[in-house]
């Protein structure tokens, strides 16, 4: 997921909220949920900047994917990241 990093240095991610480093302040980051390791990284510029503990609950991984009409199947062992493009997920 892209997010702008405001002056309160939060992070909302699907309606949590996680302190970002001062860094990040007024920039862009990619945040990626690894399946994996359950942890959520929160990266700057390529470059991974802090990582936090990122328990999936169900309902967060029970998604039904698909890309042009075909279904996507996703690993347990994958690491998930999200762009959300204006207009593109519906």
């Amino acid at each position: 997921m892209v997010r702008l990093i405001r002056s309160d240095l939060k992070l909302n991610i699907f309606g949590e909220c996680f302190s970002a480093p001062p860094e990040t302040m007024l920039e862009y980051v990619v945040a990626t949920i690894d399946v994996k390791e359950q942890k959520l990284k929160l990266f700057l510029d390529n470059k991974q900047v802090t990582d936090f503990d990122y328990k999936l609950r169900l309902n967060q991984v029970n998604v039904r994917m698909s890309w042009h009409g075909k279904p996507l199947s996703m690993s347990w062992h994958s690491t998930i990241t999200v762009l959300v493009i204006h207009g593109f997920l519906k």
